[in-house]
């Protein structure tokens, strides 16, 4: 299982981001797409607490990894924020405050 919990806030204000995605992405170890296995939103205090159970991984069979992806999906509003994730049999990622800066428009 993975499971990630964190506080997304704007790095100009301080201010809680409401709203904002938050996903679980599996990526495979040779070609392929990355999916989201699963996905969440930061609450009015821009808090999120996400879970995914893994699968054990086959014998023989590559590997994949995992990653956490703030942002996701992707709100141009504000940059993103991602924390990859090698699953032994558990992962607990207490993300802690995450500041995202605002995105720069042309």
């Amino acid at each position: 299982m993975i499971e990630a919990t964190g506080t997304v806030v704007s790095a100009e204000t301080g201010e809680p981001i409401v709203g904002l995605g938050v996903a679980i992405q599996r990526i495979p170890s040779s070609f392929g797409a990355t999916v989201d296995v699963a996905m969440a939103e930061t609450d009015a205090e821009g808090q999120f607490s996400i879970h995914y159970e893994t699968s054990r991984p086959r014998r023989g069979h590559p590997n994949v990894h995992y990653a956490v992806v703030v942002n996701s999906p992707y709100d141009s509003r504000y940059t993103t924020f991602r924390q990859e994730a090698f699953p032994p049999p558990d992962v607990d990622l207490d993300l802690g405050v995450m500041e995202l800066e605002e995105a720069k428009t042309p």
